[in-house]
């Protein structure tokens, strides 16, 4: 799913995205830890968003939060910084 495109989902969770990808912060991470309580939310459509793009690898931890019952999952995105950058240069004008 290109940017341009993933606006058709939901926009605060575009505008949420697109801000951390033109964040000049995430330009000198290394890693990007974020998560998500549910288990095929958000968190899964920026993974899934971040892996189509090439911008980075990601990997998810899933577990059960005895203390809440809810199913939670927390991803890691080792960014490929000229990857983003590239696609900084795109879709950030």
């Amino acid at each position: 799913m290109r940017a341009d495109t993933y606006k058709k989902t939901d926009d605060n969770m575009y505008t949420a995205h697109y801000s951390l990808l033109r964040d000049s912060n995430v330009l000198r991470a290394g890693i990007v830890i974020f998560s998500d309580a549910a288990q095929y939310g958000n968190g899964q459509t920026f993974a899934e968003y971040l892996k189509e793009n090439k911008l980075g690898k990601v990997s998810v931890a899933r577990a059960y939060n005895p203390n809440s019952g809810h199913n939670i999952a927390l991803w890691t995105w080792v960014v490929d910084r000229d990857a983003l950058i590239a696609w900084a240069k795109v879709y950030c004008k």
